[in-house]
């Protein structure tokens, strides 16, 4: 996977702390730690450590998460509450075009496809929450990422300032090299001179080498709660109604090429549902694409229903 790390303003502020990790070959992780206290410079180090090497261990996400709730739990047991409410945390996990990811606290994850931004950590948020510190990290959500979605990891102060320009989400979609995110960042490079934060931008496919410019650190490297086992599949045909900035495309999609995303959405969503095991919506979904496919006569419309077959029964 490929990982652009932004640094903002890392000296500027003394009482947050905030760092990123990325761990070959699919595991990421951001963090902040606000109003933190001396000791716990290396707090979101110790965090991340416990989550590596469990998942490191046993390839598997929901176990690494029980190893940062030990963690946790153990820190609170010995005194140390300061992170208590004062962390914000995001985890992600992508092999095989499959997304896994958990978050806590006031830290951002979007999507970005095709000019559009989801944000799929408020799926996360709207579920029940666990007592801290047992539970911290309870709740997982899961979905399927198509070849040009990338995924954006952000603090809360560095959202506040990219969201006010809905363009820089757009042409961050879109950004394969350096340069190019060197670009983007130019424009708004005094009111970010004055903020300090994180920010991830993920995408599959090879890294770079580390680099670095003025006043943002940045560098590249490989990608690597309702109750504790719950998992939240984020299905975009439901969730691409509520885009963060309300809007719509200022170029309506014609019947056809309409009719063709409803079934690509469908397509996906009965993709997330066979992850969970759930084959008899899944079929219901590759069914009902397929009807919106058969009249349609095009070289894209043959290719998705020929896909679909061999998914029916």
């Amino acid at each position: 996977m490929k990982v652009f790390e932004l640094h903002f303003n890392p000296r500027g502020r003394k009482d947050s702390v905030f760092d990123s990790f990325v761990y070959e070959p699919d595991l990421c992780m951001a963090g902040e730690l606000t109003r933190a206290l001396p000791q716990n410079g290396s707090f979101l180090d110790s965090i991340s450590g416990a989550i590596k090497n469990e998942f490191q261990t046993k390839a598997n996400f929901s176990e690494a998460l029980k190893q940062a709730n030990i963690f946790l739990d153990k820190e609170t047991k010995t005194g140390n509450v300061n992170w208590l409410g004062n962390l914000n945390f995001a985890i992600i996990n992508i092999k095989d075009s499959i997304l896994n990811f958990t978050k806590v606290g006031n830290i951002r994850i979007l999507l970005l496809r095709d000019g559009d931004v989801l944000d799929i950590g408020q799926n996360l948020e709207l579920q029940d929450q666990e007592p801290y510190p047992l539970k911290v990290f309870s709740n997982i959500a899961s979905g399927k990422l198509s070849a040009r979605d990338k995924i954006l990891i952000a603090t809360e102060e560095i959202f506040h300032v990219i969201s006010k320009n809905e363009i820089i989400f757009n042409q961050l979609s879109h950004v394969t090299k350096e340069t190019e995110l060197r670009s983007i960042f130019k424009s708004d490079r005094e009111a970010l001179s004055e903020i300090s934060g994180i920010c991830l931008l993920i995408s599959e496919g090879s890294a770079p080498p580390a680099t670095a410019f003025s006043g943002i650190k940045l560098s590249f490297g490989w990608l690597p709660r309702k109750r504790a086992a719950l998992i939240i599949v984020f299905t975009l045909i439901l969730i691409s109604a509520y885009f963060i900035f309300g809007g719509k495309k200022e170029k309506p999609l014609d019947l056809t090429q309409e009719n063709l995303e409803q079934a690509r959405y469908k397509i996906m969503m009965a993709e997330n549902f066979i992850i969970l095991k759930k084959d008899e919506k899944a079929q219901a979904l590759f069914q009902e694409a397929w009807d919106i496919l058969s009249p349609i006569k095009t070289e894209e419309s043959a290719s998705l229903q020929k896909s679909i077959e061999k998914r029916l029964e």
